[in-house]
């Protein structure tokens, strides 16, 4: 299992977001998840998600949450790092958002599920909206002991968070461009 025990990264841009919505959960003892796709271009490590408390407008994050190459429709309670399709899971929240450690990386053009292993405990309302304004995927959610199932007409407000991760050729010629720069110096001296 990999939790994320780092600090966050200061330096984050949005990857993919949903900021439409003014509907608000209520209540205790369901979970929530979100699918996401990530767009093409970069790769991005340094991840962090956060759902939207509708009173505050606040990032939001409780307890928990696992982050997987495929979509899971079993418990909450069965959320394991054997889980199909696992990629990471953090307990580490900064600031109102689940931090994965530096390492986890995210793929360009592929979708991703994050899902909380631990109940809301009724202290915060949960942004969404029910028009599925984000095409890039959709909430689920469990009640109880209940499986996770699709909640297909609805999206969490959300934020995804990461840095881009410089693709080798792109690092390679920074590297390259600055052994340049060096040789050039002593040279002129």
């Amino acid at each position: 299992m990999v939790l994320g025990f780092a600090s966050h990264a200061t330096a984050s841009t949005v990857i993919t977001e949903n900021t439409s919505g003014t509907l608000a959960s209520a209540g205790s003892g369901f979970y929530l998840g979100q699918s996401v796709t990530v767009p093409a271009g970069d790769s991005w490590d340094n991840i962090s998600f956060n759902l939207v408390d509708s009173i505050t407008k606040a990032p939001y994050a409780e307890g928990e949450l696992y982050l997987l190459s495929a979509s899971y429709s079993g418990t909450p309670a069965a959320l394991s790092s054997s889980t199909t399709g696992f990629v990471a899971s953090t307990t580490n929240i900064v600031g109102g958002e689940w931090v994965f450690a530096p390492s986890v990386t995210l793929n360009p053009a592929q979708q991703y599920f994050l899902y909380q292993s631990n109940a809301f405990d009724g202290t915060h309302e949960i942004s969404f909206s029910g028009s599925n304004p984000y095409a890039g995927g959709t909430a689920s959610q469990a009640i109880g002991a209940a499986s996770y199932g699709a909640v297909g007409s609805a999206d969490l407000l959300f934020t995804l968070s990461g840095n881009a991760v410089p693709e080798p050729a792109t690092s390679s010629l920074m590297g390259l461009t600055l052994v340049g720069l060096l040789t050039r110096r002593k040279r002129t001296r």
